[in-house]
């Protein structure tokens, strides 16, 4: 009977330590420098990276938030792991911040309406015979364009805005099996290390 009370303290008592360990021990990332191996979006999305295949980063996906939200950190650029965290599903560690949301890293870069215009006049341009009415019609083109020169120039700076303190982070989806295995520190830096360097050489930069 003791044998029995003592296993299932066992069996309770090593899940809740390998659990309990994961939190506490990734957060002696805090504070670390590293340097990146990739361009990281300006948004709190940041890179998604598998623990289970290779590559695990899907370069598809990062080229299209790099586009819609800019660059936060370049490649080659020196970082700050500011938080990690366990979420449960995934690992967040974030740098320089974590990155801004994503309804502040959208904001004023939409001009769809611009766009339509700009459609229908070069339409109407291409149908049209009438020396005076093209003359017309090429100045509102001219108008237009200016408008849509505007607006992305508005967009970049407020993208230039959100990047210069936004930050970036890293989103590292894992399975159940590996949670049961324990996720250590070494395993955080060895499933990121086709995209971040956290040698100690990289802490001796100011």
């Amino acid at each position: 009977m003791r044998c029995r009370i003592f296993a299932n303290l066992i069996l309770l008592t090593v899940p809740a330590l390998l659990f309990g360990q994961s939190g506490g021990e990734l957060s002696a990332l805090e504070g670390r420098k590293v340097r990146l191996k990739i361009d990281m979006p300006a948004t709190s999305s940041g890179v998604d990276v598998s623990a289970r295949r290779k590559p695990g980063v899907n370069l598809s996906e990062l080229n299209n938030r790099l586009t819609v939200f800019g660059t936060a950190i370049k490649n080659g650029q020196v970082s700050t792991i500011t938080s990690v965290k366990d979420t449960g599903r995934t690992i967040e560690l974030e740098l320089d911040g974590g990155g801004a949301p994503p309804a502040v890293s959208e904001s004023g870069c939409v001009a769809e309406d611009l766009r339509r215009r700009e459609r229908d006049l070069e339409e109407q341009r291409s149908l049209t015979k009438n020396s005076q009415q093209l003359a017309s019609l090429e100045l509102e083109l001219r108008n237009v364009h200016s408008q849509m020169n505007a607006v992305q120039a508005d967009c970049t700076n407020r993208k230039l805005a959100v990047t210069s303190v936004a930050g970036s982070r890293f989103r590292i989806h894992y399975g159940p099996k590996l949670k049961a295995q324990g996720i250590t520190e070494q395993l955080v830096q060895s499933i990121l290390s086709d995209y971040m360097d956290v040698s100690p050489a990289v802490a001796k930069v100011q």
